[in-house]
């Protein structure tokens, strides 16, 4: 393969990519020692929430990654059976402006992960934050014409 169709391949695969980032939504969780079970499902919740909106979820202590244009803060904590959560969907710039806030408390049942699903949707939709265009699909790597087939 000649040097100038190796560029315009690498190009092509790489522009795109570039070109379609999804906005980033940094979840921190946070609770008492009891309560480290729950901050488990809760940002679990929080991220499949977040990817079906359209968003990139991303967790603390990502190295090398793009910083996010919001963030999801999650406090929960345990007492008689049952849980209070806080959630607060905030800005990343400077100051960190509240864009919608919520609390769920009740016992603890099976359907707790669907509440928290539909919970963080909920702020997503009220915050006023665009998710972005999804990520380009990768380009499929054809022969250019004139290229000599492997041997």
């Amino acid at each position: 393969m000649k040097p100038g169709r190796i560029l315009l391949v690498l190009a092509a695969m790489v522009l795109p990519l570039a070109s379609h980032a999804q906005t980033r939504i940094l979840i921190e969780s946070s609770g008492g020692a009891e309560a480290q079970g729950l901050a488990g499902v809760v940002e679990r919740c929080a991220a499949l929430a977040l990817e079906r909106a359209g968003f990139e979820p991303a967790r603390a202590g990502g190295v090398g990654e793009d910083p996010p244009e919001a963030l999801l803060l999650c406090s929960s904590s345990l007492a008689a059976g049952g849980y209070e959560l806080s959630l607060e969907l905030r800005s990343a710039a400077e100051g960190q402006a509240l864009l919608a806030e919520a609390r769920l408390s009740g016992p603890l049942t099976l359907d707790l992960d669907e509440r928290l699903i539909e919970e963080v949707s909920a702020l997503v939709a009220l915050s006023g934050l665009e998710p972005g265009p999804p990520p380009a699909p990768r380009p499929a790597v054809a022969s250019l014409p004139g290229d000599a087939a492997p041997r």
